[in-house]
This record gives structure tokens, sequence and C-alpha cells, in this order.
């Protein structure tokens, strides 16, 4: 079974600088981190995969320097690490980034199991698909109130982040 992280590069916010003349982040020079929230997913996640022999993917959407980002996931122990990135995506608002990605996992679904899905953002947002989304997690797994969805589609919560 496999567990998706979702993870993204970010700004070391010790170090942001925003143009004054567009209001924007100026990249140039900056250097960027893995978001601190997806730093616990990812551990997370990787504490089920010592514990039950899960595998886990690292999957971020940006631009290709974001390859850092996942191979320090990599470096990790993650098992594999998917880069989403394409210019169509640049400047994708939390709805536009959420499609591409729910999309990604649905896609890499029909290749192995998808067993959990992980992301951060301030808050942990963990989704286990299952083949019927009224009845409750497996047996033998744990429950939260989160997980929600179905075998091929990833959903959040209201509120989840």
């Amino acid at each position: 079974m496999l567990i998706v992280v979702c993870i993204k590069q970010v700004p070391d916010t010790t170090q942001v600088q925003i143009d004054p003349v567009t209001n924007t982040l100026v990249r140039e020079g900056i250097p960027f981190i893995v978001n601190p929230y997806d730093t616990h997913a990812l551990e997370a996640a990787l504490q089920l995969k010592d514990r039950f022999g899960f595998r886990v993917a690292a999957m971020s959407m940006g631009p290709p320097n974001a390859e850092a980002t996942l191979r320090k996931a990599l470096s990790l122990g993650v098992d594999k690490a998917i880069l989403l990135s394409d210019r169509v995506f640049g400047g994708a608002d939390t709805l536009a980034t959420s499609n591409v990605l729910t999309r990604a996992i649905q896609l890499l679904n029909e290749q192995e199991e998808v067993g959990w899905s992980f992301a951060a953002s301030r808050r942990l947002t963990v989704t286990r698909p299952r083949s019927d989304p009224a009845s409750p997690p497996d047996s033998g797994t744990p429950s939260s109130p989160w997980w929600t969805g179905s075998k091929r589609s990833i959903r959040c919560t209201k509120g989840s982040g």
C-alpha cells in the first residue's frame, strides 16, 4: 500500500522580501525549504512505513527547482518522489492546486493502491480512501474524523486546511 504525502517548497520565512512595485515575492536569492508543516506529515507517513511496511511517495506541484524539496524527502526515507511541474500551473490558487494534486493521486492510484494521502497546511489533513465512504475505516487502522473519500477520489473535509 502507498501513502502519498503532498509537500510544498516555501521561501525561508526569515529571508522573505516583497517587491515594492509589484507586491510579489522576490524569489531570486531567497532560499527555499520544505514547508515545516509538511515535514510533520512526512514524519507521520514514515512512521507508518516503519510500523506497517507501507511505501511512501512525496508529491509536489511547483517549478523545476522544487526538485530539491523532493530530494530532501527522499533523503528522509521516502520511496518515490513525484514533481508536477508545468508553466500552466504558475499562479495556481488553492482550488487549482488541489485539483491537480487530486488528479495526480487518482492516476497514481491506477498504478498501485493508494492507502492514505497526507497534506499539511497549518493543520494536518489525512484522507483514507475507502470503497464505501459511509462505512467506518477498516478495522485495525486508526480512526479519525479527517478521513473521507472513495477509492477513486481524494477530498478534504471542511476546515481541514
